[in-house]
């Protein structure tokens, strides 16, 4: 009777972290679906570009082959050039399901770390976390999926398992190189950890040092076989500046690093203040414990460091920290509730958390979770795509090159921005963009190939209103303006 009695207690648990599970799964996913409710404009900057990569993929020009030569494309390359669904169709439930990837990703692997109440407390603040939905925003579709292979890597990695370290390792590397360059650290530092518990005649590291030595090599080689084809183009432009984020490299070159388009640092970590306090604890407990999980312990202080440090790619690498500050954070409140399982106020703020964490990305989301263009100006950029080919299209924005790039098919002239920012020296671009003259506008159009048209969204319009003005330019539509006052042989269009 009492054996009975433990087991239907047991169930009654299954079954309760099994709700939990769905509910927690169900408020994840509408927060990556609300912002598309009666919305068909995808989030941030980098949408156009998974489209226009999607579309010419493996065939990517130059300058986009650094960052979007990716596995990701070969996955999405037999859906539109073989079954025929397009890009523009793929490309938000994509970026959608890369996100339902990287949640089912951390409750397995803290699953099988921790426990499953550790598992849920960490999808629960990854379903809160204003970081990983501000990824999202962004369409850092990479990012997530690569974070989704990291995970797994890093547990066969604590489990020595050779060949699934080996495998997921290498889908790393060949999804997403700046993730890559993390996992490659993380190992690199356990070797040298092995190495030195054997030079200590800790004779049982001499296992482990050689799995984790071949897996780092095997890794390396099957990634460089992936990029073989193109590595003057994809993996030197990827370690120059890594090699001028170290203090040597910014001496020598005299240059600081990129940091990735993300929030400043400062930003990011008051972001994560819900939650950044129960993450240190959580790292206390886990190095504190017999086992504490090195490759993950190693990988948050990896991260941290290179963050603080604002070594290359800094702010855009505060999106895996904020993973492994996720992760440790749900150790740090299973071991809180644990610890005061006998004091009801503790337990009642414990409780009252979640609630908390909700409210707070509930109310980001609404502040900040619409696209950066309007349902009407998207809607004109599909359209001039549809009606204009082989035209050049000359970009004033930042935020509208992306789109587009990924949405017309023509050849857009951007400022720093794509292939074709050829035609003007810095000093031109921000003469166009000053004070000065129409003449002088005009003479710098000249240099431009044609038939040219003009995007001018309402931000720029102001500095750009005695260009509109002009008899050279004629309106076509709401955005788009045709220049008309000369003429030149249309110049061979590659893209």
């Amino acid at each position: 009777m009492t054996q009975s009695r433990s087991s239907w207690g047991e169930d009654k648990k299954r079954i309760m972290k099994f709700k939990t599970f769905g509910i927690i799964l169900i408020f994840f996913i509408l927060t990556r679906i609300s912002p598309y409710i009666n919305n068909p404009v995808p989030l941030g900057y980098d949408a156009g570009l998974y489209v226009f990569s999607m579309k010419y993929f493996p065939n990517l020009p130059a300058w986009l082959m650094n960052g979007y030569w990716s596995l990701l494309f070969f996955f999405t390359w037999p859906f539109v050039h073989i079954v025929g669904i397009t890009a523009e169709s793929i490309v938000i439930p994509l970026a959608i399901l890369s996100q339902i990837v990287l949640f089912f990703s951390l409750y397995f692997v803290i699953k099988k770390i921790y426990c499953g109440k550790t598992a849920l407390w960490a999808v629960l603040l990854l379903a809160t976390s204003v970081i990983q939905f501000r990824t999202f925003w962004f369409f850092y579709i990479k990012n997530s999926l690569a974070i989704a292979l990291l995970l797994p890597t890093l547990y066969f990695l604590h489990k020595r398992k050779l060949i699934p370290t080996i495998i997921f390792g290498s889908l790393v590397g060949m999804m997403h190189l700046p993730t890559f360059m993390i996992l490659i650290i993380i190992m690199t530092i356990e070797i040298l950890l092995n190495i030195y518990h054997v030079i200590q005649k800790n004779f049982s590291n001499y296992n482990n040092l050689f799995l984790n030595l071949i897996s780092l090599i095997c890794i390396l080689i099957i990634t460089c076989l992936f990029y073989l084809p193109y590595l003057k183009q994809i993996i030197l432009p990827f370690f120059i500046p890594i090699i001028s984020s170290t203090i040597i490299g910014e001496v020598v070159t005299g240059n600081a690093p990129g940091s990735g388009t993300f929030y400043p640092v400062l930003t990011s970590f008051l972001l994560t203040m819900l939650y950044l306090p129960f993450s240190l604890y959580g790292f206390y407990v886990a190095i504190r414990g017999k086992n504490n999980y090195k490759p993950f312990t190693t990988a948050f202080a990896v991260c941290l460091i290179m963050v603080i440090a604002k070594f290359f790619f800094y702010q855009r690498l505060f999106i895996i920290l904020d993973i492994f500050l996720i992760i440790f954070a749900s150790i740090g409140i299973t071991g809180l509730s644990g610890h005061y399982k006998k004091s009801e106020s503790i337990l009642d703020l414990i409780r009252f958390y979640p609630l908390l964490l909700i409210l707070f990305v509930a109310g980001f989301i609404f502040k900040t979770g619409q696209p950066l263009i309007s349902k009407e100006i998207f809607a004109e950029i599909k359209q001039f795509g549809k009606t204009h080919e082989q035209v050049y299209i000359l970009s004033t924005a930042k935020e509208d090159s992306a789109w587009l790039m990924g949405y017309t098919d023509n050849p857009v002239i951007a400022w720093g921005y794509g292939g074709y920012d050829k035609y003007w020296e810095y000093s031109e671009w921000l003469n166009f963009f000053s004070d000065s003259t129409e003449k002088e506008k005009i003479t710098l159009l000249k240099k431009l190939p044609h038939p040219l048209y003009i995007f001018i969204n309402d931000k720029t319009s102001t500095r750009l209103k005695n260009l509109i003005k002009s008899q050279c330019l004629k309106n076509e539509s709401g955005h788009f303006y045709k220049v008309n006052c000369f003429s030149s042989k249309l110049a061979i269009i590659d893209i």
